[in-house]
């Protein structure tokens, strides 16, 4: 018996999403045949068997997150070696022996049918703690898994976890099957116990009985020049069982039992606009919809953090005259169309003049990781890339050796793989810069955030006509603004500066971008 493993598909993918299975049960593989089709942090991709066998189980459901390394199915190769199933495969097993019965006080967990309904954090937590999300019955909207399921899931396993307790018959050696199931909360209802504290802007989870007992619970915390209006006890009763707590300044206000809004920093007012993982509620007035994120978004996410919480970065921007650019484009495409040959965009010109400044200018061409500054011998240019998934950065390898017609055609093949997820991972990495343009969409100037461990991103404005002064004379002419986002640890401002220039050098006389 084989077990197979989320496989890593691409240089930086930590943890990959089962987007279909290609097999079934009782299916016959070879090596070479296809499995699934799993999203990573760049694509989605075919992951392909490497033995021959007999496919037995299927351990991750599609659309399920999984980090690499975790089974995500079985394989029989006819060796007849029995094996001992790990992960969601084993929980299975132990909860289907009866190593863990579940005693008359405690709600058994139905198994949902179709995709887990969960969010992003409640996967995590589910996999930290080795949870099978298809053993929890999701108690938000549509079934969907909040993290006050998990976290009773977690109280069944015994697991340390903390909660309030109320006087509806759940103090502290109290079953937890008598905590009440969570509630929909309604602008009548009074509030209930608090299961937990938020911090500043974070999500505070409600549960409870009702209007009994809930006065003791939280009958509010009034902070310095603030307000307490639950409607219950005084502030006194409150801090003792520390209920909800609002910011200087703010009022904490809650609407009911069940799953209730968070605890909001600004403007200090806690008010019932979700539920403990972020699920709208019933009553919210901004009628929200939830939107699954999928694994690339997720990726981006932690990766712009990253990036904005660590680089310290700074920008510097020029204004490109790009009257002569604009022209030497209608030329090249009047005798490409002559020749039934593609376009040049603006950006393939861009791309190319910022391959001959990376060249120009090495220490920019450079990458930073482990306390140290790596020159790379090649210029590869990202081009970011919007896409119904998200933002993807395709690279132009060797950017500064090629023809604007070569890059031109390069990108429209990258650009339409792309937006079918079909890049290859290759056609992903080794990227040393990055060229992020907004211009066709009217945008005069921006700041990009730098892809690390890249050094440095390029943002470009649109050409737009400007008034300007050409001797004592007032003409106009097409000014297009270029914005570079540098980490500062690796360049310095007259650095910037420099390769700034001499890209605006060959911007402003483009016919040296066609020697």
């Amino acid at each position: 018996m084989i077990e197979i493993t989320m496989p890593r598909l691409s240089d930086t993918m930590e943890e990959g999403a089962i987007a279909a299975w290609q097999v079934q049960p009782g299916d016959r593989v070879s090596p070479g045949d296809v499995l699934a089709e799993i999203e990573t942090d760049k694509a989605v991709m075919d992951f392909e068997a490497y033995d021959s066998g007999t496919i037995t189980e299927l351990l991750v459901e599609p659309g399920s997150v999984v980090s690499i390394g975790q089974p995500i199915a079985l394989l029989d190769d006819g060796s007849g070696e029995a094996l001992a199933p790990t992960g969601p495969a084993a929980n299975r097993a132990d909860r289907a022996g009866g190593s863990q019965p579940t005693p008359d006080n405690r709600r058994p967990h139905a198994v949902p049918a179709g995709p887990v309904l969960a969010s992003p954090l409640v996967r995590r937590i589910a996999r930290e703690n080795d949870l099978d999300l298809r053993r929890i019955a999701g108690s938000g909207p549509g079934g969907r898994i909040i993290r006050l399921d998990v976290e009773r899931a977690l109280a069944d396993q015994n697991r340390p976890f903390q909660t309030a307790h109320s006087k509806a018959g759940c103090g502290p050696d109290a079953p937890l099957g008598a905590v009440p199931p969570a509630r929909w909360p309604s602008a009548t209802q009074a509030p209930a116990q608090v299961s937990g504290l938020a911090s500043a802007g974070g999500p505070a989870a409600f549960e409870g009985p009702g209007a009994a007992g809930a006065s003791d619970h939280i009958g509010g915390v009034t902070p310095p020049g603030g307000s307490a209006a639950p409607g219950g006890s005084s502030a006194a009763e409150s801090s003792a069982q520390k209920g909800g707590l609002a910011p200087a300044g703010g009022s904490a206000t809650f609407g009911g039992s069940g799953p209730a809004g968070g605890l909001s920093a600004a403007g200090g007012t806690a008010s019932g606009n979700g539920g403990a993982d972020g699920t709208p509620t019933g009553d919210d007035p901004r009628e929200p919809v939830a939107v699954p994120v999928a694994q690339l978004r997720r990726v981006i996410a932690r990766r712009l953090t990253q990036s904005a919480q660590e680089i310290p970065s700074f920008t510097v921007t020029q204004a490109v005259q790009a009257d002569a650019l604009v022209e030497l484009r209608a030329q090249l495409n009047r005798h490409l169309a002559a020749t039934g040959r593609g376009k040049v965009s603006v950006n393939d010109l861009i791309v190319k003049a910022a391959g001959l400044g990376l060249r120009e200018h090495p220490a920019v061409n450079a990458s930073w990781g482990q306390e140290q500054l790596l020159l790379h011998g090649r210029v590869n240019v990202g081009i970011a890339v919007a896409t119904d998934r998200g933002l993807m950065v395709p690279v132009i390898k060797d950017a500064d050796a090629k023809t604007p017609v070569q890059i031109g055609a390069e990108s429209r093949s990258l650009a339409g793989l792309a937006a079918e997820a079909k890049l290859a991972p290759d056609q992903m990495s080794g990227g040393t810069f990055t060229v992020s343009n907004l211009g066709m969409y009217g945008v005069e100037e921006f700041t990009a955030i730098i892809n690390p461990p890249e050094v440095a991103i390029l943002a470009v404005g649109a050409a737009r006509p400007e008034l300007a002064l050409a001797g004592a004379d007032v003409v106009t002419r097409q000014v297009m603004r270029l914005t570079v986002t540098c980490d500062h640890r690796a360049i310095d401002g007259a650095l910037a500066a420099q390769f700034l220039s001499t890209v605006r050098a060959l911007l402003e006389n483009p016919w040296s971008l066609l020697a």
